[in-house]
């Protein structure tokens, strides 16, 4: 009879083709319930499988998702906003439009894919075209929405204080 593994260590199996399918269970709420991923070697397998026990453990595990970063920014907007003044809900829905129109690679980006210079990009084309406040208040908007991203484990963490952003000549 087969050794049984400890509850929680997930499960390397072996498939009927001879490769080797990982999988262990997600934190409650993820998408998919239970991961895997097909090796041809079993200790690539292993070493994925504990990569991403050990994201368990530590609470860094991000669920896949294919949200876009616009629909994640709308929907920020939308459940952690709701009670900001109408101005600052202008200036909400200016750079929601400002970014679906000038950056629409980062836009329709994957909310997970997101990497630093993909969003350094998108500041400097925003920079070539709107003043340095202007494109602080849309840096800010994606800056918060982001941030929020990451205390609630949809994405990985970022060091958004790489971005810079360069000052109107004067």
């Amino acid at each position: 009879m087969a050794r049984r593994s400890p509850k929680g260590s997930g499960c390397i199996i072996k498939t009927d083709n001879g490769r080797f399918r990982a999988s262990y269970m997600a934190p409650p709420g993820s998408r998919p319930a239970r991961p895997s991923r097909t090796f041809d070697l079993q200790r690539d397998a292993r070493a994925w499988l504990d990569k991403q026990l050990g994201l368990v453990r530590t609470g860094k595990h991000v669920s896949k998702s294919s949200q876009t970063l616009i629909s994640w920014i709308e929907q920020y907007t939308k459940t952690y906003k709701p009670n900001v003044a109408a101005a600052t809900k202008d200036e909400y829905d200016y750079s929601i439009k400002r970014i679906k129109k000038y950056c629409e690679e980062l836009a329709h980006a994957e909310l997970q894919s997101i990497k630093i210079p993909e969003i350094q990009l998108a500041i400097n084309t925003l920079q070539e075209k709107y003043h340095s406040r202007t494109v602080e208040i849309t840096y800010k908007l994606i800056r918060m929405s982001l941030k929020k991203a990451m205390s609630l484990s949809m994405i990985s963490p970022l060091d958004l204080t790489l971005i810079e952003m360069q000052k109107d000549p004067e």
